[in-house]
């Protein structure tokens, strides 16, 4: 029994509206303050799999006393590298030159050991394959894969994992005004949590939780090694 008129305006509005229209009138339907932010943090945090991501994860929610939208955070396993192989200085370098973990170089990520892709596997649409990729017996690519490139604010037309998009964001990011907002809020909070010891700290009460409490269930050497691939994030360079 939801009314969801105000959602199906506010999509008809994203994706059919003028660059001027969208430009102006982008504020009286989103809180674009938050959203820039939101894509701020992601950024700091290396979440290649956010709204622009591979399966485009986010939820928007409508304030009826307002009217307008918010983007929910959410579903940030993947920060900090959590896919494996990936780090502020290899394999999944952060997206700050506009190319997301799990496809800088033209890569794709390894499976964690053992993992098998499933017989008749489809990657998302506009998933990002190597040049050499051989796809398993059975798997379909779909229609609209994109060669290696792309990225939040890079080469190649698209944004997000393996050039998929996200009209939201392909068009904020476009828009001069809203580009700056977020390059603002940035490099401010770039300064508030790796210019100083914040992040430090946070994640220090982490290590000092899991090395007091879960010694017997995750070794020291670990807790170590992960910590500082964490912290090889917390830098104010671009």
């Amino acid at each position: 029994d939801e009314d969801l008129t105000p959602l199906i305006e506010f999509l008809d509005f994203v994706n059919n509206s003028g660059d001027e229209e969208f430009a102006e009138q982008l504020d009286e339907h989103l809180d674009v303050e938050a959203f820039a932010t939101y894509l701020a943090v992601h950024e700091l945090i290396g979440n290649f799999d956010d709204i622009d991501g591979p399966g485009n994860n986010s939820y928007l929610r409508y304030d009826a006393e307002t009217g307008m939208f918010t983007v929910v955070a959410w579903d940030h396993n993947l920060a900090f590298g959590g896919m494996g192989r990936m780090g502020p200085d290899g394999f999944g370098e952060s997206r700050g030159d506009g190319g997301p973990p799990a496809t800088r170089n033209g890569e794709m990520p390894e499976p964690p050991d053992g993992m098998e892709l499933p017989e008749g596997f489809t990657p998302p649409e506009g998933m990002e394959l190597p040049e050499d990729f051989t796809p398993p017996e059975g798997m379909e690519i779909p229609e609209g894969v994109a060669p290696p490139g792309g990225g939040r604010g890079g080469e190649g037309g698209g944004v997000g994992f393996g050039g998929r998009s996200n009209p939201l964001v392909e068009r904020f990011l476009a828009d001069e005004t809203y580009s700056a907002l977020y390059e603002d809020i940035l490099a401010e909070l770039r300064e508030q949590l790796y210019g100083t010891s914040a992040a430090q700290n946070v994640l220090d009460s982490w290590v000092e939780v899991l090395t007091e409490e879960a010694s017997d269930l995750v070794e020291a050497s670990t807790i170590d090694q992960e910590a500082d691939a964490i912290a090889g994030y917390f830098t104010t360079e671009e």
